[in-house]
């Protein structure tokens, strides 16, 4: 505010006499004084000077003015102008956000063995199937041979007071041949053949004193053995 003050002093000065000086010697005024007293712009400014300060208006019309008459007094209001504000206080950097993490992606199990390998259809094997019987005598007595082409289980059911000897062949079957054979030595005979859905059952007669030995499995069907008297 002082020194806005001292430039309306300036203009003031440049206008006429100061009434309040005590000394009546002739001053003789400065140059500037007719101009102040002549020119509009000076002579509007002296008029808008309000508590020490002037107007916008005509100071920005002085500050603007390229004329000499105003070199002055643009030189002063521009000694005058307050100083640039200072820059707003940048603004400051938003607070770094909290990462948000990608939605965790369920694990998948991964099976590294190697795949089983295919079952393989068993394909069912043929059932042996009896070709062949042969009956022949030995030094203790007498053996039944069954031919099927493989080994075949049988099961006996002997009556050594009768002399019956009966032979059942399970999952076996038996060739058209086979059913009316009746092969025989002195002391045993086989007395009949018969064939069922899965079976094949073979009857042994024996004389008095002979009798059943024992079954024995081999790689081409079954062997019975039986002893004489």
């Amino acid at each position: 505010m002082r020194r806005a003050w001292t430039l309306v002093v300036v203009l003031v000065g440049c206008g006429g006499d100061d009434r309040a000086a005590s000394a009546p010697a002739p001053v003789e005024p400065p140059a500037a004084s007719a101009v102040v007293e002549g020119d509009p712009l000076l002579a509007e400014a002296r008029r808008q000077v309000a508590g020490g300060a002037l107007a916008a208006g005509p100071r920005a019309a002085i500050l603007a003015s390229g004329a000499p008459v105003h070199a002055r007094a643009r030189a002063l209001l521009a000694a005058l102008e307050p100083a640039a504000a200072p820059a707003p206080a940048s603004a400051p950097l938003p607070a770094p956000t909290t990462p948000v993490s990608a939605p965790e992606v369920p694990a998948v199990a991964v099976d590294h063995r190697a795949p089983p390998e295919p079952a393989v259809a068993k394909v069912a094997k043929p059932r042996p199937t009896v070709e062949r019987l042969s009956l022949r005598t030995t030094a203790r007595g007498a053996s039944l041979s069954i031919h099927a082409g493989s080994g075949v289980l049988v099961g006996v059911a002997n009556q050594p007071e009768t002399g019956v000897v009966r032979l059942v062949l399970d999952d076996v079957g038996a060739g058209a041949k086979v059913l009316g054979a009746r092969p025989q030595v002195d002391g045993a005979r086989v007395r009949a053949v018969e064939a069922g859905p899965r079976s094949v059952r073979i009857t042994l007669q024996l004389e008095p004193g002979w009798r059943f030995s024992g079954v024995h499995r081999t790689s081409t069907g079954a062997r019975v053995d039986l002893v004489g008297p």
